[in-house]
């Protein structure tokens, strides 16, 4: 369980380098994500686009976050 918990907290680590390694595409992502959540609240955009825009952030940020840009 131990070995497990510490996995994790590399994992999370890692992660949070590869984003702040890489801060514009990291909040560009960031902010997709952000206007997909709450975009549709407000009515800044439609609930497809909103649906669209998380989409594209998240996947984003798992892009950013696996270190694929520094290869």
């Amino acid at each position: 369980m131990t070995a497990e918990l510490e996995m994790v907290y590399w994992r999370i680590r890692v992660f949070a380098e590869q984003l702040i390694a890489q801060p514009v595409p990291a909040t560009v992502a960031a902010t997709l994500v952000a206007v997909g959540y709450v975009g549709d609240t407000f009515g800044y955009v439609s609930d497809t686009v909103a649906s669209v825009l998380l989409f594209v952030g998240v996947v984003g940020l798992a892009y950013v976050g696996s270190g694929s840009l520094d290869r």
